[in-house]
């Protein structure tokens, strides 16, 4: 319930609620590729199911002043919030299970 929490005042509660969403769905699609798929088409789908995704992600955070880390490896959250300036040297790679707010 904190995460819940700390999300609705990033974002609004309604906000906090879609992205949830989208990170679910980015892990399922991270997590078929991980996997493999049966064949062309569905992966094909499935890019196009991500980009969709990565860009409602990323004009939601925008919208409330934060940026989105997408992080592909299914072991982990799909998404990160964070803002430009507390990212350090290195860029977001480096720091963004640090600085950022998990989506799960």
């Amino acid at each position: 319930m904190r995460h819940f929490t700390r999300l609705s005042e990033m974002l609004g509660p309604d906000g906090a609620v879609q992205m949830q969403s989208i990170a679910r769905l980015l892990h399922r699609i991270f997590e078929a590729r991980c996997n493999g798929f049966h064949n062309e088409a569905s992966e094909k789908r499935a890019d196009a199911r991500e980009t969709r995704l990565e860009n409602m992600a990323r004009a939601l955070a925008d919208s409330h002043g934060y940026r989105v880390y997408v992080q592909r490896d299914p072991r982990g959250a799909p998404l990160y919030l964070y803002k430009t300036e507390d990212v350090r040297m290195g860029g977001i790679e480096s720091c963004y299970s640090s600085i950022g707010t998990v989506v799960y």
